[in-house]
């Protein structure tokens, strides 16, 4: 593979120099999304989101000597406030920077939305959200 000039960029072969035929499939991607942004700019109308998980753990630990082992009682856990309060900033940012995006019809969310790590309390907030 090094012979025909491919290097290995996230497990896909991708060519250093390009040929023909691709710069020019990539000169008319490009001048298509420039003319659509033209028509239609919904790159302003785009909010990305993250889910962003704070564990708050306000508990202090000390080593001690027992006779009998003893359990401690887990902490607090506040990742859901965290998370609603998370979401209600950004909606209030939103307000405040955008606020033609807060009633129209059409704001595109991204949100990232992984499989392992995308909690049911989000899921519902988002489809409260539309």
């Amino acid at each position: 593979m090094k012979k025909a000039a491919y290097a290995r960029k996230l497990e896909t072969l991708i060519p250093h120099e390009l040929i023909e035929r691709n710069l020019m499939n990539r000169v008319l991607i490009c001048d298509s999304l420039s003319k659509r942004s033209e028509i239609e700019p919904s790159l302003k109308r785009l909010i990305i989101g993250h889910e962003n998980w704070i564990l708050y753990d306000k508990s202090v630990r000390k080593r001690s000597w027992s006779k009998v082992p003893q359990t401690m009682a887990k902490p607090e856990n506040h990742q859901l406030a965290s998370l609603l309060q998370t979401v209600d900033e950004t909606e209030a940012r939103v307000e405040t920077k955008r606020p033609e995006l807060i009633n129209r019809i059409g704001v595109v969310f991204h949100h990232d939305n992984a499989r392992p790590h995308t909690s049911l309390a989000t899921q519902k907030i988002l489809r409260e959200f539309g």
